[in-house]
């Protein structure tokens, strides 16, 4: 399962997913490639903005921090389309907000 972690605070906001959807064998998974699209096409849009305060992958990790208004607005339309890719898959991702301070 991919968990995906959204936390707001003052400053800005960041967004962290790990895990394997594990819908499909490895190169064959939809869900897995539908969640690598928005956050890499998120990552692309706060860069091209200047909004992109880290990017950070490894092997079943990503991590976005944003910063700014419109930086936070990003992420969470970003959360909103990952939060309909889970009540698709429900078994294959979840997507979690808190707040930090």
């Amino acid at each position: 399962m991919i968990r995906v972690r959204v936390r707001c605070g003052p400053g800005g906001v960041e967004l962290t997913a790990q895990g394997h959807a594990g819908y499909a064998p490895a190169g064959q998974d939809i869900v897995c490639a539908a969640v690598s699209s928005v956050l890499y096409t998120l990552a692309g849009l706060l860069d091209a903005n200047g909004e992109l305060e880290a990017f950070a992958q490894g092997e079943g990790s990503t991590r976005i921090a944003a910063r700014g208004e419109r930086g936070t607005k990003s992420v969470a339309r970003a959360a909103e389309i990952l939060q309909g890719l889970a009540e698709q898959w429900p078994e294959c991702l979840r997507v979690e907000e808190t707040a930090f301070e």
